[in-house]
C-alpha cells in the first residue's frame, strides 16, 4: 500500500477509536515520520491529541509538536503539564522551543522557565522578545562563527567536537564580533592547505538581514542571492543568529498563503479553525464596499430604465442584478480560494470535510443575513418600498448560501476525482453568476 494511503487509513482508524485504543495506536507512531504523526493527531479531538502526545517519549513528542499547525499548537500546548512540556522543550532547537513557548499561558510561563536549563531559558526569552514575523523571531541562535585568523583545520576541529549544525555555512567575525565573511564546509574540505586562515578563502560580501526586519526580507535575500541560510545581525553588525532553510520554506508558504487569502478578501491566515462570527465580521468591510458600489451602479443603470407599470417594474429589477451577482460571487470566490489553498497546505483534511463544510455553510447564512440587512433600507428608499424592496434582500439572503456551497463542493469534487482543485476557479465563477441570476429572477417572478 502506498505511504499516503497508509497514512489516510491510520487517520480514519484514529477518528473511529476510543481513548484506550488510541493509546495502543500511538505505539505505532514511532515507526512514522513526525509530520505524519502530526497529520494523524490533527484528525482527532483535542483531548485525544493530548493523550496521544503525552504517550510519546519527550524527543519524539517535540518533533511531532513542531510539525502541528499553529492553530493546533495554540490549543494543545496550554494543556500539556508543565513538567512534561519542559522535558519536550529541552529536546528542541532554541527557535522551535521559543515558538512553542509562545503558546504557553502567561500563568504557566514562570514555572516552565524554572524547569529549563539556564542557556535554553535565556535563548527562549531572547527569541520571544522579537515580533513573531520578524527575522529575529524566526532565527536560531545555533550557528558557527569564527575569527578571521582561525585556520581551516581549527574550524574542522570545532565542527567535529561541537554540536550538530543546521547549515554548512561558517560565518567569520572581526575583532569586534561584527560579521565580515562567510565560507562553506565544502570550500574548507577541498583546500589543500589546511593551515591557512579562513580570511584567505572567505567571501567578504555577505548578504544579511537585521533582527528587526520583516521575515519577508530574509526570504528576499535568500532568493536574490541563492542562499540556503541567511545570517541575522543586530544594530551594531554583530551576528546573533541565522534563518535556516526550513524556516525560509515556512516563510515562503506563509507569505504566499497570506497574499492569496488577502487578495480573496479574507483573513491573512487560513481561517479553518476560527469561530464563524469572526470569519463573517472580517469579510464585512468588503461586503459593505461591494454593496455601496453596486447600489451606485444601480442608480446609473436607472438612467436607462423607464419607471411605471408592472412590466417596467420587472425591467427596473434588472438594475439590481449586478448587486446579486457581485455579492454572491464574492462569497463563492472566497470559499473557493479557502478550499483550494486549504487543500494545498493541508489546512483542510480531504478525508474529513464535513465539519469545514458546515462551518462555511454557516458563514454563507451569516453573510446572506448581513447582505440582506445592508440592502433592505437602501433599496426600500430607492424604490419607495415597492415589491423590489423585498425581492432584492430576499435574493441576497439565498444567493450567497448557494454560492458558498458551490465554492466549497466544486474544488472538493475536483480533488476527489484526481484533478487540480485550482482549476475549478472559472467553473465556480460561472456557476456563481448563473446561480445568483437564477435565484434573483425566480424571486422577482414570484414577488412581482
Amino acid at each position: 500500500m502506498p505511504e499516503r494511503q497508509k497514512l489516510e487509513a491510520l487517520k480514519k482508524k484514529a477518528r473511529d477509536l476510543e481513548a484506550p485504543d488510541l493509546l495502543q495506536l500511538s505505539h505505532e507512531f514511532e515507526r512514522l515520520p513526525p509530520h505524519d504523526v502530526a497529520d494523524i493527531l490533527e484528525s482527532v479531538e483535542i483531548e485525544f491529541q493530548l493523550l496521544m502526545l503525552l504517550d510519546l517519549d519527550a524527543e519524539f513528542a517535540g518533533e511531532v509538536l513542531v510539525e502541528l499547525n499553529e492553530e493546533f499548537q495554540e490549543e494543545l500546548v496550554p494543556q500539556v503539564p508543565v513538567t512534561q512540556l519542559a522535558a519536550i522543550l529541552e529536546t528542541l532547537q532554541p527557535d522551535d522551543a521559543a515558538d512553542i513557548y509562545a503558546f504557553v499561558g502567561e500563568g504557566q510561563q514562570p514555572a516552565l522557565l524554572k524547569l529549563l536549563p539556564e542557556d535554553l531559558r535565556k535563548q527562549i526569552l531572547h527569541l520571544a522578545s522579537y515580533h513573531h514575523d520578524s527575522a529575529g523571531g524566526i532565527m536560531t541562535p545555533e550557528f558557527l562563527a569564527v575569527s578571521e585568523d582561525t585556520t581551516l583545520a581549527e574550524v574542522l576541529d570545532q565542527i567535529k567536537h561541537g554540536e550538530e549544525l543546521e547549515t554548512d555555512q561558517i560565518y567569520v567575525v572581526d575583532k569586534d564580533q561584527k560579521l565580515c565573511g562567510v565560507l562553506s564546509l565544502q570550500e574548507i574540505l577541498v583546500e589543500q592547505d589546511q593551515d591557512q586562515p579562513v580570511s584567505a578563502i572567505m567571501e567578504r560580501q555577505v548578504a544579511s538581514v537585521r533582527d528587526i526586519d520583516d521575515q519577508e526580507e530574509a526570504l528576499h535575500q535568500a532568493s536574490h542571492y541563492g542562499l540556503s541560510t541567511v545570517p541575522v545581525i543586530d544594530e551594531s553588525g554583530e551576528i546573533i543568529g541565522i534563518v535556516t532553510a526550513d524556516d525560509l520554506d515556512e516563510v515562503q508558504e506563509e507569505e504566499a498563503s497570506e497574499d492569496i487569502l488577502r487578495m480573496a478578501g479574507t483573513l491573512a491566515k487560513h481561517p479553518t479553525h476560527l469561530p464563524t462570527l469572526e470569519r463573517i465580521l472580517y469579510r464585512l468591510p468588503q461586503l459593505a464596499i461591494t454593496t455601496v458600489t453596486c447600489l451606485i451602479i444601480a442608480l446609473i443603470i436607472e438612467l436607462l430604465v423607464p419607471v411605471g407599470g408592472e412590466a417596467n417594474l420587472r425591467l427596473e429589477a434588472l438594475k439590481f442584478l449586478p448587486l446579486i451577482i457581485a455579492l454572491s460571487g464574492n462569497v463563492g470566490t472566497v470559499v473557493n480560494v479557502l478550499v483550494v489553498r486549504g487543500l494545498a497546505t493541508q489546512d483542510l483534511d480531504p478525508s474529513s470535510l464535513l465539519s469545514p463544510f458546515i462551518e462555511e455553510f454557516k458563514v454563507g447564512i451569516g453573510i446572506g443575513i448581513l447582505s440582506a440587512s445592508l440592502t433592505f433600507v437602501a433599496v426600500g428608499i430607492m424604490e419607495s418600498w415597492n415589491p423590489l424592496s423585498w425581492a432584492v434582500p430576499l435574493a441576497l439572503l439565498v444567493a450567497p448560501i448557494v454560492s458558498g456551497v458551490a465554492g466549497f463542493m466544486i474544488p472538493v469534487t475536483a480533488n476527489k476525482l484526481g484533478r487540480d482543485p485550482a482549476l475549478s476557479g472559472p467553473l465556480v465563477t460561472n456557476i456563481n453568476d448563473l446561480a445568483g441570476t437564477s435565484v434573483y429572477v425566480l424571486i422577482c417572478l414570484s414577488i412581482l
